[in-house]
């Protein structure tokens, strides 16, 4: 059985027209499969959209009308994120009026007086339908919390930039907050929540004067994709005075990595190597910006060679054990009480590598376990030479 609680509700249609028989007709129209609500001014108008924002589907909006005219309100309309999703089908007589409308972003137009009913209610549900079908697209493209790119839709469009607008040379930039989890613990998900729309807002701002696209990548990182910026310096500092703004009792710190662009280096790879920079100034007190460089490009090589040669390493026992002997100074003469074992690889390519260049590396990727076992193996086995060496029991 379906009832009244199962059943979908009406479509909200706003008509504003400064003239009563124009409201009444269009609302003998649309009343059988719209709720409705009408204006007869722009002012009225604007009232009811911020009153009904987040219900309205359409808006059939007269262009010549007192107190504020249709341009006013279509202009306002589409300056506000919260609404120019709406969409807007201007009621006209004049046709000159008409391509003003459409240049401001109206979707459609209806010519008076109204004749045919069955071609405006034709029209009202197409716009309806190709607005809600946008809508549906934006909400799977876009962070419900912060209205930037998702990830995947966000290097979609970077690629396409990239494959389509050689001419673009673009920087990749990856921008993190530091210890967010700290924030959020000590202030409340709220809190973090603004926080993150904040920085959103600001990098929206950022997009529109720097021809760019961004996304908001897991919880606390973000994604630019821009014009190149003369001094990422001034950058950083813009969207932490941003934060400041909204954190004035907390430390909140922001950290940014950017790769410039390079010919034939795609968007991936580029921001790949922006979040490695951004990697390295990760809970510094000092630096908050790195940009990357050929240094780190070498580094970054010689990184993935000793990652990639590790299991070759043990297998061919290219990494070596030396004892560092500890004596007892206490006594006289000093005795031999014990010795520390100490790593180093011997690599037929690149000479000794030092334990600084591989232990840390190791540790960060999850593959110091392959070398703590071979230490071990390789003292046990010292240990018990030793041992029949010397007749130790």
């Amino acid at each position: 059985m379906i009832t009244a609680r199962h059943m979908k509700r009406p479509q909200l249609v706003l008509v504003v027209d400064d003239m009563e028989i124009n409201r009444d007709i269009l609302g003998l129209i649309l009343e059988d499969l719209y709720e409705v609500v009408y204006a007869g001014d722009g002012a009225e108008a604007m009232e009811l959209i911020e009153r009904y924002r987040d219900r309205l589907s359409i808006i059939l909006l007269d262009l010549i009308m007192p107190v504020m005219d249709g341009f006013e309100v279509l202009a306002r309309v589409r300056a506000d994120d919260d609404l120019r999703h709406i969409p807007i089908i201007v009621l006209t007589a004049e046709h000159s009026a008409e391509l003003r409308a459409l240049q401001m972003g109206a979707a459609d137009f209806i010519t008076k007086p109204f004749d045919v009913h069955e071609v405006i209610l034709a029209r009202v549900a197409r716009i309806i339908e190709l607005s809600e079908g946008r809508q549906l697209i934006s909400a799977a493209e876009h962070d419900r919390l912060t209205g930037l790119y998702n990830r995947n839709f966000f290097l979609e469009y970077a690629n396409n930039i990239y494959n389509y607008h050689p001419e673009s040379h673009m920087d990749a930039i990856v921008i993190d907050i530091d210890r967010f989890h700290s924030v959020n613990a000590l202030n409340g998900f709220d809190f973090g929540d603004k926080v993150l729309r904040g920085i959103g807002g600001e990098i929206r701002a950022f997009l529109d004067e720097t021809n760019g696209i961004a996304s908001r990548l897991e919880a606390d990182r973000f994604e630019v994709y821009c014009d190149p910026q003369g001094d990422y310096g001034v950058v950083l500092e813009r969207f932490q005075d941003a934060v400041n703004e909204l954190s004035r009792n907390s430390s909140i710190r922001l950290r940014m990595g950017v790769a410039r662009w390079k010919e034939g280096i795609e968007p991936i790879l580029m921001f790949d190597r922006a979040r490695a920079a951004c990697n390295l100034v990760r809970n510094s007190y000092k630096a908050h910006l790195m940009v990357y460089d050929e240094e780190m490009r070498q580094r970054e090589m010689l990184d993935q060679r000793l990652l990639n040669d590790l299991s070759r390493a043990v297998e061919e026992r290219q990494l070596q054990v030396y004892y560092q002997p500890k004596y007892d100074v206490q006594c006289n003469p000093p005795r031999l009480v014990s010795a520390e074992a100490l790593i180093r690889w011997q690599h037929p390519e690149l000479g000794m590598v030092s334990p600084g260049a591989f232990v840390p590396l190791f540790e960060n990727n999850g593959q110091i376990g392959v070398v703590d076992h071979f230490v071990w193996e390789e003292a046990a086995g010292q240990l018990a030479r030793w041992r029949d060496r010397y007749d130790v029991r």
